[in-house]
């Protein structure tokens, strides 16, 4: 069946199936806000900071994962990487014993002034994941890239003290098909 949707009106399609949409059309937009403070010690390996599900409507559709965290570290060495499902994407490449990743936490080169630092950290990747599942895109932190005893905070700075000049950020994660 045709139906011609007016001007001005919404139509509710919540639970159907649509088909024969044309291309270049935003089908969904999902997104995670993570408020809560997450800290990494030691080498866990790639840890999740936020993650979100999506089932693509088309094995053809495209999903733009749009990425934003906020971290703090006692060291200049985490890395963030994306993920889908336990795949990681948009990585750069291997070479010798560096750490592929998707984006690094940057610091200042001076360790000892990081305690009151808290940076943002942010990509954008357009995947094809090929599904018509429900597919996990994840942004996963590896915090041990140079000693055990270095520690990332994610939505803090390491100072955490109770005052003006330290802060709680939120780290972000939105999905579109």
């Amino acid at each position: 069946d045709t139906f011609d949707v007016p001007s001005g009106v919404t139509l509710d399609v919540t639970g159907a199936t649509v088909t024969g949409l044309t291309t270049g059309k935003v089908l969904q937009v999902i997104s995670e806000t993570k408020t809560d403070i997450q800290t990494l010690a030691g080498d866990a390996g790639w840890t999740t900071v936020i993650d979100l599900d999506i089932t693509p409507s088309s094995t053809s559709s495209k999903i733009l994962m749009i990425a934003n965290i906020s971290a703090g570290a006692t060291h200049r060495y985490s890395a963030f990487k994306a993920f889908r499902d336990t795949t990681g994407i948009a990585i750069g490449d291997s070479a010798g014993s560096r750490t592929p990743n998707t984006t690094p936490l940057s610091a200042n080169s001076d360790e000892t002034s990081q305690s009151y630092v808290m940076r943002s950290t942010g990509f954008n990747f357009l995947d094809s994941p090929s599904s018509t599942s429900a597919v996990t895109y994840a942004v996963k932190v590896q915090n041990n890239l140079g000693s055990a005893s270095y520690i990332t905070y994610i939505n803090r700075s390491p100072d955490d003290g109770d005052s003006a000049h330290t802060g709680r950020a939120v780290s972000t994660l939105t999905l579109m098909e």
